[in-house]
């Protein structure tokens, strides 16, 4: 397939740009594809910030926290200039944009704890801690829903989990 752009060279980049619902195609060769046209437009930086303007204000992104003049006391990065370059300076800025990341983090990935693959052959030790940490937060659920029945049932299924795998 010929480049949509200069219609001489071979495309070998796809790119694919989804706004409001309406998808658009390009395909480019890579010498097109590098000019500021498009490269500004497809960039990582630029998708990246877009994921944090998916509302019209930081509160309704952030849920009702204000990241204006966010800054991080270590390494002085913004909480702007983060949205621009998609990385944090510093070890201290996750805990100065704490409130921020946990919802951005969440609305993107679904939650703020990774989890990682569980290797097929050797993840059966994970798996079963996996599943006891989810007994456990049930546990909790229904001892505050007042479902004591349910919560003895779930609590007799973590001690033979337990007894099992020869945990205390």
């Amino acid at each position: 397939m010929l480049c949509e752009k200069c219609k001489k060279n071979q495309a070998t980049i796809h790119m694919t740009q989804v706004i409001n619902g309406d998808v658009r195609e390009i395909y480019l060769c890579p010498e097109c594809a590098g000019t500021e046209e498009y490269s500004n437009k497809f960039s990582f930086h630029n998708m990246f910030q877009e994921l944090f303007n998916l509302a019209s204000s930081p509160t309704e992104v952030f849920g009702g926290y204000n990241s204006s003049g966010l800054k991080c006391p270590l390494c002085g990065q913004t909480y702007e200039e983060f949205k621009k370059l998609g990385k944090l300076g510093c070890v201290s800025c996750y805990s100065t944009f704490s409130k921020n990341l946990d919802h951005t983090l969440k609305s993107i990935h679904g939650s703020t704890e990774h989890k990682g693959k569980i290797p097929q052959k050797s993840g059966g030790k994970m798996l079963a801690k996996r599943e006891k940490e989810n007994l456990k937060r049930q546990l909790a659920v229904a001892i505050e829903k007042e479902e004591y029945e349910e919560a003895a049932k779930i609590r007799d299924k973590i001690r033979s989990m337990e007894k099992e795998g020869g945990e205390q």
